[in-house]
């Protein structure tokens, strides 16, 4: 019994980051879906937040954090949730671009910052749906051959290991 209770109040302690990174992959990152779902107050259970934490795989931050870039909080509808590979810091350093839409009928949009150091292109890439970050950073890097982009696969291998 003491187990289930110490468990219940562990879930208790949720974060608005959490509750923001569990209604993004609810609604795979849509602006407009998370936002009605913050106005209207819609409640998930701490097991359906738990579940859905447990799906994240990717590094991301939300609008709320420190680590937030900037630049982001300054355009129309922001992402929630920005997921993202490289060096987050580029998007506060070097400003943002926008790609087109990733998909256009929901809408997520691409951020990406890059520089060149040292012969290497230095970059961070964000989406705003989790699912979509592979495909786009692969799709990125490919489309660039002319570039010698820092190998951000292996820092990811050995985050993902220490879980």
């Amino acid at each position: 019994m003491k187990e289930s209770n110490s468990k219940e109040k562990h879930f208790e302690n949720i974060t608005m980051n959490e509750i923001l990174v569990a209604f993004s992959q609810k609604y795979h990152g849509h602006f407009f879906k998370i936002l009605e779902a913050l106005r209207e107050k819609e409640r998930l259970t701490n097991k359906d937040i738990k579940l859905y934490l447990e799906d994240v795989e990717e590094m991301n931050e939300t609008i709320l954090s420190d680590k937030y870039p900037s630049p982001l909080k300054e355009i129309p509808n922001p992402p929630f949730v920005l997921y993202y590979e490289g060096n987050l810091e580029l998007m506060d350093k070097k400003g943002i671009q926008i790609a087109l839409p990733v998909d256009e009928e929901n809408y997520h949009r691409c951020f990406f910052a890059l520089e060149e150091n040292n012969g290497q292109m230095d970059y961070c890439i964000g989406v705003e749906d989790e699912s979509d970050l592979s495909f786009v950073v692969e799709n990125f890097i490919e489309r660039n051959p002319h570039y010698k982009f820092v190998d951000y696969s292996k820092s990811k291998e050995m985050e993902n290991s220490l879980v």
